[in-house]
């Protein structure tokens, strides 16, 4: 799960300051986007995994 959300969080800060160049990308700001990116994906993953449904069959009836 964890390498979904990185590559989804690299995806997102390739779109805006690579491909579509909506933002520049300076030392501090790369800086906050190196350090935000795992803390939140740190985050995410006990989140998803305490609210995924879990059930032994592979059926959610």
């Amino acid at each position: 799960m964890s390498w979904i959300l990185a590559a989804v969080y690299c995806g997102v800060i390739w779109l805006v300051f690579a491909k579509l160049r909506l933002l520049r990308l300076t030392l501090p700001l790369t800086i906050v986007l190196a350090s935000v990116g795992p803390m939140l994906i740190v985050v995410l993953c006990p989140v998803f995994s305490s609210l995924h449904a879990a059930c032994r069959g592979g059926r959610t009836d």
